[in-house]
């Protein structure tokens, strides 16, 4: 019973919050690369998405613009997924 009160009580189990922070920072320390691109895609697509709502908003948009639009939107959102299924 005393060994059983030992194996539960290691540091790795009290002190757990400093292990797990340490176990995550040493992650995002060594993808941060990966993860900066993906970030920097999802907001390019994000920041495309509010652009074409806000121009559609406020004038009027010709069939050939929401066309380009769509288009940009499609390969910005085609590349956001492959990267994020990639890296």
């Amino acid at each position: 019973m005393i060994e059983h009160y030992k194996a539960l009580r290691t540091p790795e189990l009290l002190h757990w919050p400093h292990y797990a922070i340490g176990k995550y920072a040493s992650h995002i320390n060594k993808y941060k690369f990966n993860y900066a691109l993906k970030a920097f895609l999802v907001y390019n697509l994000v920041s495309e998405v509010n652009n074409m709502r806000y121009q559609h908003k406020n004038f009027l948009v010709p069939f050939a613009d929401q066309a380009t639009h769509f288009t940009s939107i499609g390969i910005k959102f085609g590349l956001a997924g492959a990267a994020l299924a990639w890296l």
